[in-house]
């Protein structure tokens, strides 16, 4: 009788000990797609700027442009350094203590709040894509001799996939916390 309970033990065991192996290995693929579509929304966001360190906004944008644009995301771009090496120490299971970010759960709630930063998706809140392309660089705009770079569409290209990219990074994190929080996952 002791022998067949303890042999039930060690496979229980085993069976535990390759799930807690399958939920590493997927939390690290999680972590790792989510790192890597970070970098690249952190990518073209740099490449935005890069592509409007030229441009001078009319005199009565020149607040909104550089307070509600260029500071926003420049400020975005260094929280995107900090979630990379947050998500960068979770693969690695290592923790650093001075990181503002303790939990995807966390992270994913602020990739949340820059997508909307960046594209609400909805028309009645401001956000930096209708502040550029309705408030500044409209057709109207234009037509009233408004300034714009001459690659506008090109520009505001690069904030819609830096959009995109941080989408997917907030997918990667919601499949890595739906399978943590399954009931067989402990």
């Amino acid at each position: 009788m002791f022998f067949a309970m303890g042999l039930f033990d060690k496979l229980k065991l085993g069976l535990n000990s390759s799930k807690k192996k399958e939920f590493e290995e997927h939390s690290f693929a999680s972590f790792n797609g989510a790192k890597l579509n970070l970098k690249q929304a952190s990518e073209f966001l740099g490449k935005f700027l890069d592509g409007v360190k030229d441009f001078q906004p009319a005199r009565r944008h020149a607040e909104i442009y550089e307070i509600e644009v260029k500071e926003k995301i420049v400020r975005l771009r260094a929280s995107l350094r900090n979630a990379i090496v947050f998500l960068d120490e979770r693969s690695r299971n290592t923790v650093n203590t001075l990181n503002s970010l303790k939990s995807p759960e966390q992270l994913r709630n602020m990739i949340e709040g820059w997508i909307k930063l960046l594209d609400s998706g909805d028309e009645n809140v401001p956000d930096i894509l209708k502040i550029l392309q309705i408030e500044m660089w409209s057709s109207e705009k234009l037509n009233r001799g408004f300034p714009a770079p001459t690659s506008k569409d090109l520009v505001c290209g690069y904030l819609i996939t830096a959009v995109n990219y941080l989408r997917e990074a907030r997918n990667h994190l919601n499949e890595h916390l739906s399978i943590s929080e399954a009931p067989d996952s402990s």
